[in-house]
């Protein structure tokens, strides 16, 4: 088993601090939750952003496949495969100032993607990871899903399947939400 604390190579630490929040170990990234984020704090689950991950995944939207649910040292963490031969768009667009608007028509197409299969997040470029080859954009993923929010084309029934598969307990409230709405 993994060890949060203990391993890996450090990606960002929470602001103000040395404590890690994201870190690279054994070809995947692994993340602490904070549970004050919008789609955690909202939902009291607190693995929410790995299922909306998870969910994107299963709806054929591009988004990193989940490796690891962990529980450590009174914090929830998760992990998903490393994205190699991938980078930050941000970053890509100052090293290449003449793919900025492809990149942004991509976040605005990936936006409208999400929004169907019901997720409504932004794409910021700080959140989004772009492959590049022979000087073309082939492919974006975004990363960052803490702050999500739900229309109504949400399939809740993937959402219970996740949980399912996980063996995660659904708060009250969200059983059955599918057959409300």
């Amino acid at each position: 088993m993994v060890d949060f604390f203990k391993e890996g190579i450090i990606i960002k630490n929470f602001d103000g601090t040395e404590i890690p929040k994201i870190k690279i170990i054994n070809e995947s990234v692994y993340k602490i939750v904070e549970t004050d984020k919008s789609s955690v704090g909202k939902s009291g689950i607190p693995y929410m952003e790995a299922i909306v991950i998870e969910y994107a995944r299963r709806k054929g939207l591009p988004s990193p496949e989940v490796t690891d649910l962990l529980f450590q040292n009174g914090c929830y963490i998760f992990a998903t495969k490393l994205l190699n031969g991938y980078v930050n768009a941000k970053e890509a667009i100052k090293k290449n100032p003449e793919k900025e608007n492809e990149i942004i028509a991509m976040t605005e197409i990936l936006k409208g993607k999400y929004a169907l299969c019901g997720l409504e997040r932004k794409m910021d470029l700080k959140d989004m990871l772009i492959k590049i080859e022979n000087n073309q954009v082939i492919d974006m993923i975004p990363v960052d899903f803490e702050r999500i929010n739900y229309n109504d084309n949400i399939d809740w029934n993937v959402i219970y399947q996740i949980c399912s598969d996980w063996s995660i307990t659904l708060p009250e409230q969200y059983i059955n939400i599918g057959r409300l709405l």
